[in-house]
């Protein structure tokens, strides 16, 4: 088994509109990954496919990864897993402090970026979605800044992983 996944050995579960779910569709598209889409097209929590309960029963929620029938749950650790198990086109550096401080960034994207973009999604008045805007745009100045002073294309370097 060469580990390239085709549509009956990788399934994403997964909604169009979630950020997190949009994570993983690019990383599997940039290892080139073959994977069937299984939409879960829900905005009603009460209103859960029977796949996603098979699979997530504990937080019934997307993204879910399912490679060989086997779950993978929540978008980093997923990405992990990919990163992992597909070895082309590695995404994290294999320098233990350089994959660090990717997971610095990677984790303060998603706690200063996903979720205040995930809220947006819901409903808001106008003065706390400019708040939350502001933050977003503050956040992406420094990691625009951080990018610039290190002169990379990534912040492993001009790929993904300077190692490749």
């Amino acid at each position: 088994m060469d580990g390239q996944g085709n549509g009956k050995e990788v399934k994403l579960l997964g909604t169009w509109f979630s950020p997190y779910v949009q994570r993983v569709v690019w990383v599997l598209k940039l290892k080139g990954i073959d994977y069937e889409w299984v939409e879960q097209g829900f905005r009603d929590p009460k209103n859960r496919s029977q796949l996603l309960l098979k699979y997530n029963p504990v937080m019934k929620t997307v993204p879910v990864l399912v490679h060989h029938g086997r779950p993978v749950l929540e978008s980093l650790i997923i990405l992990e897993y990919i990163d992992e198990t597909w070895k082309n086109n590695p995404i994290l550096p294999s320098d233990p402090y350089e994959r660090a401080m990717a997971r610095f960034w990677e984790n303060l994207i998603d706690q200063k970026i996903t979720k205040i973009l995930s809220k947006l999604l819901s409903s808001m008045d106008k003065k706390q979605m400019e708040e939350e805007m502001k933050q977003v745009s503050n956040t992406i100045e420094i990691l625009d800044r951080e990018l610039k002073a290190k002169g990379n294309k990534f912040f492993g370097g001009e790929t993904i992983n300077r190692d490749c």
